[in-house]
């Protein structure tokens, strides 16, 4: 704009790889598990499998040797991959994923604007706007299109919150035996499948999967989730001195950054809900629920932004490069040569002190009694304790309980919205640095630095976040970052 002002600003689009999206190879690759069970847990399978019996212990005598042993662990081979043959029915009797026809290259828009003003007093002043914005991103679970979707499937759900062994009772097997179901894993494995295996809908149901999770059929790649970041950049810099001054030369920098970093993504409810979703709404204990149904307007409705988890909004700091005014050019022994310039001249004097803060704690998944997550109340004086290291947040189990058993739709934020974050502290660097010019073509670098000088500690973030644990709430007593470290070296430049 001027000799003293100028206004820069930037924007720039990068696509992602399709092969960074963890596009599989159905029918090209496939993975034998080993069967641990045919009693609901009960037994091992090497005991009791649906080769020797169900009733027929091969364990009474010692160590089994048969079916599902150390011996025999496969007793029924290996799963082929049926390659390009198998056509659509790739993967029968397992978890398929595809990717949708539409999809779109997840890809990454940057900008920038800023403006730079030189001030009285040697002094510069930035200020500047940095945003990123990642579109098309891909879900991390995507959408269950076998799942018993809508009302059916919100219904199923509220028969498991009342019994808690209805997804996983045990059930006849239809798929068992049937010609061209693999028999080595999957569906067609074994003569019995717990019911929400048997669940998915239609034809879906070859396929596997559990209507009790996202696991059946899946459209892998739904290019729908945003990332998007934004900042404020304020940065002043100041240089004071010189080559002649008593002081030396000398350059100070302070910095500050204000950030937030955001996605949106998928489900605010559960990936299967298409047309109705459910909130789940608590009895008068906590321990029980009923879900109440809503129509969903629009797929996008199962989206939220909510804070990303290395999200950390603050930033300070301040840095600085001090060259001593002593030797050849400098205020003090200016006119030094010989051996005394090689051991006087040269020295410089860098540091830095930062500040960051934590990222966002994980809120406990769990029904709070006391209508506050953030702040602990003594019981004794009946106040707020002030955020502490045993008592990071509310972290009193008598305001917790745990959700219906096979609850969906709690509606409850993935972590705290910036009042509780992660410990933070500053970290103080310096260094001590000599250069020593050798003729005209060599330069002899000694540099001895350290690392968080002051040995400032940053602790780790709370043990869990589980209020039946027994670290919920506290921070544990170990250094999180490096202690001090010091450092000596030496480099030729030549």
């Amino acid at each position: 704009m001027n000799d003293k002002t100028v206004i820069r600003g930037g924007i720039g689009v990068y696509y992602q790889s399709d092969t960074n999206n963890g596009n599989g190879q159905t029918g090209f690759s496939l993975q034998t598990g080993y069967l641990s069970g045919f009693t609901g847990g009960q037994f091992p399978s090497a005991c009791f499998n649906d080769i020797t019996g169900l009733t027929n212990n091969q364990c009474a005598s010692g160590a089994p040797t048969g079916p599902y042993s150390l011996v025999n662990p496969f007793p029924k081979g290996l799963t082929t991959a049926a390659g390009p043959t198998a056509g659509a029915l790739a993967n029968v009797g397992q978890t398929y994923t595809q990717n949708i026809l539409h999809y779109k290259i997840p890809r990454t828009y940057q900008y920038t604007v800023g403006i730079q003003r030189q001030l009285p007093g040697a002094i510069v002043l930035d200020v500047s706007y940095a945003g990123n914005n990642n579109r098309y991103n891909t879900t991390g679970s995507g959408f269950d299109i076998s799942h018993v979707p809508d009302a059916a499937g919100i219904a199923n759900q509220q028969l498991a919150m009342q019994d808690a062994t209805f997804f996983t009772r045990q059930l006849a097997n239809p798929f068992f035996g049937i010609p061209g179901i693999p028999t080595t894993s999957g569906i067609g494995s074994s003569s019995t499948r717990s019911a929400d295996n048997l669940m998915n809908q239609g034809a879906y149901a070859l396929w596997g999967g559990s209507s009790a999770g996202n696991t059946g059929w899946v459209d892998n790649d739904i290019a729908a989730r945003i990332f998007r970041s934004d900042a404020l950049q304020l940065s002043v810099q100041k240089r004071a001195g010189g080559d002649s001054s008593a002081l030396g030369s000398m350059t100070f920098v302070l910095s500050y950054t204000f950030s937030k970093q955001m996605f949106w993504d998928c489900c605010i409810s559960t990936g299967w809900q298409t047309n109705t979703g459910a909130v789940l709404k608590l009895g008068p204990d906590g321990t029980t629920g009923t879900l109440q149904t809503y129509p969903i307007k629009s797929p996008k409705d199962l989206f939220y932004w909510q804070p990303d988890s290395a999200n950390k909004p603050q930033e300070i700091g301040f840095s600085g490069v001090w060259d001593l005014p002593v030797g050849k050019g400098r205020h003090f022994a200016n006119s030094v040569h010989g051996a005394a310039d090689k051991v006087i001249s040269g020295w410089t004097i860098p540091w830095t002190v930062s500040y960051i803060s934590g990222s966002f704690v994980g809120l406990p998944n769990a029904v709070n009694y006391c209508g506050d997550y953030t702040h602990y109340i003594d019981p004794v004086t009946g106040q707020p304790t002030g955020q502490t290291q045993d008592h990071w947040f509310n972290n009193n189990p008598k305001c917790y309980t745990s959700f219906p058993t096979n609850n969906i739709a709690t509606f409850l934020p993935p972590r705290f919205s910036g009042n509780v974050e992660n410990p933070a502290s500053p970290q103080f660097n310096i260094a001590l640095e000599k250069n020593t010019v050798i003729h005209e073509r060599y330069r002899l670098q000694f540099r001895a630095e350290s690392f968080n000088i002051a040995n400032s500690p940053i602790r780790p973030g709370p043990g869990s976040t589980t209020f039946n644990n027994a670290s919920f709430g506290l921070i544990p007593k170990v250094q999180n970052n490096f202690p001090r470290l010091v450092e000596l070296a030496m480099k030729l430049y030549f």
